[in-house]
């Protein structure tokens, strides 16, 4: 199997992740190729991940799906109602290496995020979580939608870099439909 490196393109990235380049990588006489394994912890049990080269690489394994599947809902719950800042906006992830949150934001991430919650809490019974899924709407409509002609909301997807646009996508339309009916169905609260 013959392989190439794009020493131009690797070069761009990393300075624009890093800044300045401590080496030239083009002038390297060795690339090194290995695999990876991988783990996640919750600090207290570590769960080994799936490493085959399927669609399933980076999954969790689970040794009793059904016996597993509530604490995991749960615990997955949980962990994305923390995700949620007081304002409503959620912390989509971190670059740990960098110690950096990621800064890339869109409706594509927002509004599944608030539908899959209110999905578990629906599943769970965990109602004291509704506060947070519902701000996290209202900053969702307040932030990433437009008034479009006779105030018709209209959903973005981020911006557009290099010409400072608003994005559309039409499947970006359907995912604050989507939360905003489930929100309705978990809570008969039909403010929206």
């Amino acid at each position: 199997m013959e392989s190439w490196i794009d020493y131009q393109q690797a070069t761009k990235y990393l300075k624009r992740r890093n800044g300045q380049l401590s080496c030239d990588i083009e002038s390297s006489e060795y690339v090194w190729l290995f695999t990876t394994s991988g783990i996640f912890s919750d600090g207290e049990q570590i769960w080994v991940l799936n490493d085959t080269e399927t669609a399933e690489k980076g999954v969790r394994r689970l040794e009793n799906p059904k016996k597993e599947l509530q604490s995991h809902l749960v615990a997955g719950e949980t962990f994305l109602t923390w995700q949620i800042k007081e304002d409503g906006k959620f912390i989509y992830g971190y670059y740990p290496g960098l110690q950096r949150i990621l800064s890339n934001y869109n409706s594509v991430r927002h509004f599944p995020s608030v539908y899959a919650l209110l999905e578990v809490i629906d599943f769970t019974g965990n109602y004291e979580d509704i506060r947070r899924a519902k701000k996290a709407l209202q900053w969702g409509i307040a932030h990433l939608t437009l008034n479009h002609q006779h105030k018709k909301a209209i959903v973005i997807c981020g911006r557009e870099r290099k010409q400072g646009t608003d994005e559309i996508k039409l499947g970006a339309q359907a995912m604050p439909i989507l939360a905003l009916c489930k929100y309705q169905e978990v809570t008969k609260d039909a403010s929206f």
